[in-house]
């Protein structure tokens, strides 16, 4: 959700978006981001995954798919 007066919202800017390839953005942004959240302290999480932190392979992974999502939402 965007807020009024924040930073960098141009609505004129909305036909811009790409909406035909935004689930496919979605798709590979969501579970990263959701996975994130559990690294994150300030975040409600259950004690079995309290300081459980990603891997550098994880974390790789996650980055390589992330760089695919905008390699190919800005195709």
């Amino acid at each position: 959700m965007a807020r009024r007066y924040q930073p960098n919202i141009a609505v004129q800017n909305l036909e811009r978006i790409k909406t035909d390839k935004l689930s496919e953005a979605i798709d590979a942004i969501l579970p990263i981001y959701l996975r994130a959240c559990r690294y994150i302290g300030g975040h409600s999480q259950p004690m079995e995954t309290l300081d459980v932190r990603p891997t550098l392979g994880q974390l790789e992974g996650d980055w390589k798919a992330l760089q695919e999502a905008r390699k190919i939402y800005l195709d």
